[in-house]
């Protein structure tokens, strides 16, 4: 094969490889974004569960464990459920806005609090007084507006709302 040819062939497979690298990024992307929503619609489903503790229809505290005990593990996780490259721009099905890696150290220091809040909620939930219960859950949802308003529907600091 001539030198030329060589050369040819060369910057080919280059160009291959970083196109097959561009495309599995993407794909790791979007996946992880898929991980991440799955784990806040846990954390959002985890309400239903506490939601008669709180208004007194249920005075069984320690019933708010599993989701108490859900909201801490993927709090913990949330940090790192946002790596560059997984913002809108790169998977269209992100909500996650742009803010979150222009204000990292921001959005970082609100995951950490959503997940501290959890662990003191773990706590108050094995007092089984639900007094102590609410006055930690307040906390909870305080960490939660940390990046986003209520329901899933609207938007907030970190994310976009959701389209209809």
């Amino acid at each position: 094969m001539t030198r030329v040819k060589l050369v040819t062939l060369a910057i080919f497979a280059v160009g291959v490889s970083a196109l097959m690298t561009t495309d599995l990024a993407a794909l790791e992307g979007a996946a992880l974004v898929k991980q991440r929503q799955s784990e806040m619609k846990q954390m959002s489903k985890a309400f239903k569960a506490v939601m008669p503790i709180l208004k007194g229809e249920n005075t069984n505290v320690m019933d708010a464990m599993p989701s108490v005990v859900t909201w801490h593990t993927n709090a913990k996780k949330i940090a790192a459920n946002f790596p560059a490259g997984t913002g809108r721009d790169a998977v269209p099905d992100s909500r996650a806005k742009p803010e979150i890696w222009s204000k990292r150290s921001e959005f970082e220091a609100a995951a950490a609090q959503l997940a501290a809040t959890a662990e003191k909620l773990i706590a108050a939930t094995k007092t089984n007084d639900i007094s102590v219960f609410r006055a930690e859950f307040k906390e909870f949802g305080q960490a939660c507006s940390g990046c986003h308003k209520g329901p899933v529907k609207e938007g907030g600091k970190f994310r976009f709302p959701k389209q209809q």
